[in-house]
């Protein structure tokens, strides 16, 4: 009778933990999944793409994000699809440039933070100083207008030109260039092709991301541009999303430790400007 009792109690409390296991399996499979929040991220092409993939994606991904980085091929397309929702945020445009956007396209963007960003530097193949310049030279802007803009600061900063009263970063063009000390010839050019046009001008206005990606150091030019703030890169959302929590945890990627260390321990960034929310800030060189 015992053992009979004995098998009668371990019948009954298999039957017990199986019907609890069943009731354990229906409530996973009713569960509601958790959704996975997808970021999707603008970059024109550029070295702030590499940053981004190579350290503040795998950040974000350890949060539990689903992140997708888009790099177009004209920098313009990424302000459309952000107006269109089409992605979530872009790192390519100053502070400056965003505001003029903001005008122009009645939108509602804002800057949540910083990226290293690569300066404009004055180059030539064939002059070794600024002392030789001449009127009737030639110099290369890009033909963009938020770097062209950027490009004709250097050289009123240089006194080599003025530039008309007014001017806008958004709707910049070669006519808001006007002779200062020197008479020069101006051509706009493709960014990416600014440095291989040099062979064939006497100076070139050249984005930082562009020196970098041939091999050759920001820090090597005749000038480097003292980047004001209002034309670091930021990272740009629109005002609607800033109290989401993927917007927080985006800022918090680029003010971290973690990208600091990868910028600073990577030699093709020596020249950039670092973000201002790393504390401390590196000094600049």
């Amino acid at each position: 009778m015992k053992l009979n009792g004995l098998k009668v109690a371990v019948m009954l409390c298999a039957s017990l933990i199986v019907s609890a296991c069943g009731n354990n399996e229906e409530v996973v499979k009713t569960a509601e999944p958790v959704p996975q929040v997808e970021i999707k991220v603008g970059f024109g092409p550029s070295n702030y793409a590499v940053q981004f993939q190579e350290s503040i994606q795998p950040i974000l991904e350890r949060q539990g994000y689903k992140v997708t980085p888009i790099v177009f091929s004209q920098n313009p397309m990424i302000t459309s699809s952000m107006r269109d929702n089409e992605i979530d945020a872009s790192i390519s445009q100053s502070y400056a440039f965003m505001l003029d956007l903001n005008r122009l396209l009645k939108m509602d963007m804002m800057s949540v933070g910083h990226t290293a960003t690569a300066p404009q530097s004055l180059r030539s193949k064939k002059h070794n100083s600024l002392d030789d310049v001449r009127d009737g030279m030639t110099v290369t802007l890009s033909n963009d207008p938020i770097n062209m803009e950027r490009g004709a600061r250097i050289l009123e900063s240089l006194g080599w030109v003025t530039i008309r009263e007014g001017a806008k970063p958004a709707t910049f063009s070669l006519k808001d260039i006007e002779k200062g000390q020197y008479n020069l010839v101006f051509k706009d050019v493709d960014p990416a092709h600014s440095m291989r046009s040099m062979d064939d001008v006497d100076f070139a206005i050249v984005n930082g991301n562009y020196v970098v990606n041939m091999g050759e150091k920001i820090t090597d030019g005749l000038y480097v541009e003292k980047t004001p703030d209002d034309h670091r890169v930021i990272v740009t959302i629109q005002s609607k999303d800033k109290d989401q929590q993927w917007v927080k945890d985006l800022a918090a990627a680029y003010a971290s430790d973690e990208f600091r260390d990868y910028i600073l321990a990577r030699p093709m960034y020596e020249g950039f400007i670092m973000p201002k929310e790393w504390n401390p800030v590196p000094d600049q060189k």
